[in-house]
């Protein structure tokens, strides 16, 4: 198989995996593939990026893109809250691509968008900005 074909095979083994666990459409993936949580699910759901007390939600997990020191550290490229960075990827249950979160120009037209006007409005607060966009996805999905 060639890189890319592998590197999507590998992507869709683990997000068959996930989505046997997961009611969620679209997960997040760094460099390497590796996961950062489910955009979409419950927010009960340990793999929720809406989940304050689960790996991906909290602001105190490496892991979470709400943890100013871990992945969600605007100086980290694969960041979605860098000016210039690419963000995260976005996959549906299939491991299509289905773009990149971010603030930045490189970002999706659906939820970065969102994200970013919601950053700047929350003076780049966190928790705030978990808050509130999460609150937004909620509304989306219901």
């Amino acid at each position: 198989m060639y890189p890319v074909a592998l590197n999507k095979y590998f992507l869709s083994m683990m997000l068959a995996f996930l989505s046997s666990e997961i009611s969620a459409e679209i997960f997040l993936f760094s460099s390497g593939n590796q996961f950062h949580g489910c955009l979409d699910c419950e927010e009960s759901d340990q793999h929720s990026i809406c989940n304050r007390y689960g790996k991906f939600g909290s602001l105190y997990q490496s892991t979470s893109i709400w943890n100013a020191n871990g992945i969600g550290n605007v100086g980290r490229r694969y960041s979605p809250f860098s000016d210039m960075g690419i963000g995260l990827k976005m996959a549906d249950t299939q491991g299509n691509f289905k773009g990149n979160l971010s603030i930045s120009e490189k970002g999706d037209k659906e939820y970065s968008q969102s994200l970013k006007v919601i950053w700047g409005a929350n003076q780049e607060n966190y928790s705030a900005v978990r808050n509130d966009f999460c609150a937004l996805i909620k509304k989306l999905n219901n």
